[in-house]
């Protein structure tokens, strides 16, 4: 056991491109505006802290795990360039470097226990606590540290047992825009609640998601259309918009569903696992029928 453990430490990331995120964070009230790369970074490193907490919670050294500093990861430029998706641009330093620092601006969390357990309506936080940066001696490469503040380690390890989170796909970010992800997220976090149904957008709330500056709901709804538009282009999502009978002027209402292309993606990966299963059983069958064969025939031949 003691092993694992130290290998977790060891490894500069785990592979999965999934991760659990708690719907506190996705709806934040942003206070600095973050690009593209701050959100694909954000995404990574959550996910790289939540499988390394559930993996430390299996373990019977699992209270090793609740230091901060475990947590931290280290990243080699070459590293951030894939995930920031920065292979083609030389101006990738300059670009990590703002991604770092807009993670380190606050952001406002809704309806937060502190670990006294005291209730905070709303309460002030940064993603990440700090950052470094260092050679290695052997190899002259520079690489990043990067720490996730203690406040957000609390929500990482409270995410599945609140059970009020959305499973994101890292992949599918990278196909968005900034103010993309931004509303994809927000969307997503409706799609198993109250048969995909949202909360009502209206002009502040848009400027909100977006941290735009709209002063009429007629231009937000242009951009959040757009954004609608691509994301049902290039996403898991379906998202329509709803009238309501009773709706409330300059408030737009959506749906949002899993889309028929996700759902065949889903069942036909899950016919292939299951078919994979059958030949391996199929095929331990046979090792095992052979070896027994093999055994009979030894017998015999041993009492002749």
């Amino acid at each position: 056991m003691t092993n694992q453990i130290e290998q977790i430490k060891e490894e500069k990331t785990i592979k999965s491109n999934t991760l659990h995120k708690d719907n506190r964070v996705i709806r934040v009230k942003q206070l600095h505006k973050q690009g593209k790369e701050a959100k694909l970074l954000n995404n990574f490193l959550y996910r790289e802290a939540q499988l390394k907490i559930n993996f430390g919670q299996k373990t019977e050294q699992g209270l090793k795990y609740n230091t901060l500093n475990t947590y931290d990861t280290i990243l080699t430029i070459p590293e951030m360039r894939k995930i920031l998706g920065l292979q083609g641009t030389g101006r990738y330093i300059e670009l990590i470097e703002i991604a770092i620092e807009q993670l380190k601006k606050e952001v406002i969390i809704y309806n937060y226990r502190d670990k006294d357990g005291e209730f905070w309506e709303n309460y002030k936080v940064r993603f990440i606590n700090f950052s470094g940066e260092k050679r290695e001696r052997k190899t002259g490469e520079k690489t990043y540290t990067l720490g996730i503040s203690e406040h957000m380690y609390k929500i990482i390890r409270e995410t599945k047992l609140n059970k009020n989170f959305t499973q994101l796909n890292l992949d599918i970010h990278t196909k968005l825009t900034s103010k993309g992800i931004e509303i994809y997220e927000w969307l997503k976090s409706y799609q198993n609640m109250k048969g995909g149904y949202c909360a009502p957008l209206n002009l502040t709330t848009i400027n909100d998601i977006f941290f735009t500056d709209y002063e009429y709901i007629s231009k937000a709804r242009t951009l959040l259309m757009n954004n609608i538009a691509k994301i049902n282009e290039k996403t898991d999502l379906v998202v329509r918009e709803v009238i309501k009978d009773k709706g409330k002027r300059g408030e737009i209402y959506l749906q949002v569903q899993e889309s028929t292309t996700s759902k065949k993606d889903k069942l036909d990966k899950k016919l292939a696992i299951t078919n994979q299963k059958r030949g391996q059983e199929k095929q331990s069958y046979k090792v095992e029928k052979d070896e027994s064969e093999e055994q009979m025939i030894a017998n015999i031949l041993n009492k002749g």
